[in-house]
């Protein structure tokens, strides 16, 4: 063989070793399965918040459009829906369309279910005429009818500015009965927000059928919210912020409880860069107190960055500091983690990213579903998978859920058969 023969067959090595190192790095660990897509009728459509399960495996969620189509807004004012699990497959239920103007349009976040099995949620319009008509928002429950059919209640409407408007995010239960949540805008008239920052809030039932509604909390000078809020063991409430003009990058913040006070204050503000900014999802806890979230921005990649997983940890100041355990390059590993994350049970994190995977179809991708690892060098990503933009669906506004084999389950914004979103499962 001659020495430019040996110097071109190792060439040929070379480049059929890192074509087949590109193709293991871009590979996807799991299958997808949909599971139901939404035509964007009477079904429903654009489906933005996460699912919940209850105790016979059946899956429940929002979507933003479809059902009523006569309520008086373009393409509806959006459902509550169930997935039954049975012999045949899964099988769609819508349980209730809203209808608009005192009742409610434009749910956009997920349920809570109490051990009632009754399902509460919010919209973010309707409830009213303020809000240029649009209506502020209101505060729903769902219960079984004596027929069986779901008949819906309004718990709170949202009227006044300074008791906020605009709930983009979910509420949630106390011991008692209590709901909390978190409005977009309203409270105040400061700190950069435009339509007030929104403000924290407590509904309380009054055992005659009325709910009474307490600001805890306001939100002005660190910006807006659509996450919605977690309980810690002591009952301490945690949040964050998106940060707005002339405030801050976003912040974490906590609501401590004394007797009937709440004090409000901010564990973390974010300083942009690397370390992350423009918090939007909900936090989760692990065991020791430790806070983890995610950042659509920073984290590395280009522009603005392309997003991180971040840790909050406490030292013996009472002072929290940030560890990034994955920053986002963009690409085939995703793009704008805007969804909560969830702990499984070997206590690896599962998210999704609502952009990225390498699809051309959605530009900057069509979203991923991704796991990290932890070792004792720090934390690894692994791409599930990596949406497509077709009938597998795309654009990732909300997080995962498992189920006991750790199957996880999802949605997705757009895509699907009808391009109205898909429900989906991702087996690993």
């Amino acid at each position: 063989m001659t020495r430019g023969t040996l110097t071109s067959s190792l060439q040929w090595v070379v480049a059929a070793v890192l074509w087949l190192l590109t193709l293991a790095s871009n590979a996807q660990a799991g299958t997808e399965k949909v599971l139901y897509a939404f035509q964007g009728g009477s079904d429903g459509g654009g489906p933005t918040g996460g699912l919940i399960w209850d105790k016979a495996g059946n899956l429940y969620g929002t979507t933003r459009y479809g059902g009523n189509l006569t309520c008086g807004v373009q393409y509806g004012c959006g459902t509550v829906f169930e997935l039954k699990h049975t012999k045949n497959g899964w099988q769609e239920e819508v349980l209730y369309s809203f209808a608009g103007g005192s009742d409610g349009a434009t749910p956009y976040a997920g349920l809570t279910m109490d051990r009632k099995g009754q399902l509460y949620g919010t919209t973010i319009s309707g409830g009213g005429n303020g809000c240029r008509g649009l209506g502020c928002g209101m505060v729903f429950r769902l219960a079984h009818a004596s027929n069986g059919a779901w008949r819906e209640t309004v718990l709170h409407r949202f009227n006044k500015f300074k008791e906020g408007q605009n709930p983009y995010a979910g509420v949630i239960l106390d011991p008692h009965g209590n709901l909390y949540g978190i409005t977009y805008g309203g409270g105040q008239r400061a700190g950069g927000c435009d339509v007030g920052c929104g403000v924290v809030f407590q509904l309380t039932p009054d055992g005659r059928g009325k709910w009474n509604q307490r600001v805890l909390y306001s939100l002005a000078g660190s910006g807006n919210s659509s996450a919605s809020l977690v309980f810690d063991n002591a009952g301490n409430l945690y949040g964050t912020t998106v940060g707005c003009d002339g405030c801050s990058n976003g912040e974490v913040f906590m609501l401590t409880h004394h007797k009937r006070t709440w004090a409000g204050s901010a564990l973390f503000v974010f300083g942009g860069g690397y370390g992350g900014w423009a918090s939007d999802a909900a936090l989760v806890l692990d065991n020791s107190g430790n806070i983890y979230g995610t950042t659509p921005y920073g984290g590395g990649g280009q522009g603005f960055g392309c997003g991180t997983v971040f840790e909050l940890t406490s030292n013996s100041g009472g002072h929290w500091t940030e560890n990034v355990l994955y920053g986002f390059n963009g690409g085939m590993d995703g793009i704008e983690p805007e969804a909560p994350l969830i702990f499984g049970q070997d206590g690896s994190l599962y998210g999704t990213t609502e952009w990225g995977g390498g699809s051309t179809a959605c530009g900057l991708g069509c979203g991923t579903v991704f796991k990290l690892t932890p070792s004792g060098t720090g934390w690894s990503e692994t791409v599930l998978y990596r949406f497509k933009g077709g009938s597998d669906g795309d654009i990732i506004y909300s997080g995962v859920i498992l189920d006991k084999d750790s199957n996880l389950y999802g949605i997705a914004a757009g895509g699907g058969a009808y391009g109205g979103g898909v429900v989906y499962e991702i087996t690993p």
